[in-house]
């Protein structure tokens, strides 16, 4: 017992883990074992990756002392854009590199205002949500464009091969997820994202470019959130702006 006393207080993240543990069992005891089948954990790791991409971006951002807002809009405002690009014609690696360039964009303005300002992140963010949303609307038209069917889907959510329970999704994801790790705990940009949001002014007096450093982090925040957004609209098909009602949906026909 005092053993594993010892390694909870000297890692006491893995309490979330045992957490974890323990809602499984009940969860998997309460629904007769359905939550554990093979079509449930197929389901949810498809799920997954677009919502673990996000994550690692606001994470990396509040490790840098600054929130984002406006995540869940960029998800919507970069797939969106592409969908629109692609067709009025656009090829899908320029219509991409675009729609990167557009979600980069929304982070370096969160940032600039942010600090230029001296305006908190959660209300610039909060602001950024709203501007991002109905651009979404706006350019759409209030309608959800379908995709053409010539995308390379395969490269972002097809199955890893026929009868996988993981997408290639999670693939992108794990990726991701290893460099934002080496990011972090190699580089001496993580050291300065750790003390930029450990306090500001010391960092500042060792010579850290603070706010080019939380610019950055609002920057790869956003780009990560419009990222797994474009993973969930390949996955479904269609973008779906969040005012379009089913009732008044026209697809337009596909080419």
């Amino acid at each position: 017992m005092k053993r594993f006393l010892k390694i909870y207080l000297d890692k006491p993240e893995l309490a979330g883990l045992a957490l974890l543990i323990v809602l499984i069992a009940i969860f998997q005891i309460k629904s007769n074992g359905v939550l554990l089948s093979f079509e449930n954990i197929r389901g949810i790791m498809g799920l997954l990756p677009e919502i673990a991409l996000v994550s690692i971006g606001v994470t990396i951002l509040m490790i840098c002392g600054e929130f984002d807002l406006s995540v869940g809009s960029v998800f919507a405002l970069m797939p969106m854009s592409i969908a629109v690009m692609l067709n009025s014609g656009v090829p899908f690696s320029a219509a991409l590199l675009i729609g990167l360039l557009i979600s980069a964009a929304v982070g370096l303005v969160n940032g600039y205002v942010t600090l230029h300002f001296s305006i908190p992140s959660f209300i610039t963010t909060l602001g950024m949500l709203f501007i991002a949303r109905s651009l979404t609307i706006v350019i759409s038209g209030g309608f959800p464009p379908l995709l053409p069917d010539n995308l390379p889907t395969w490269l972002f959510t097809d199955y890893i091969f026929q009868g996988s329970i993981l997408r290639m999704s999670f693939i992108w994801f794990a990726v991701i997820a290893v460099l934002a790790t080496a990011l972090l705990s190699l580089t001496n940009f993580g050291n300065w994202i750790r003390a930029t949001g450990g306090f500001n002014e010391a960092a500042a007096s060792m010579g850290i470019p603070v706010k080019r450093v939380k610019i950055v982090c609002f920057m790869l925040c956003s780009v990560l959130a419009g990222f797994a957004g474009l993973l969930q609209v390949l996955r479904l098909g269609s973008p779906c702006p969040r005012s379009a009602k089913v009732s008044n949906f026209r697809p337009s026909p596909r080419p």
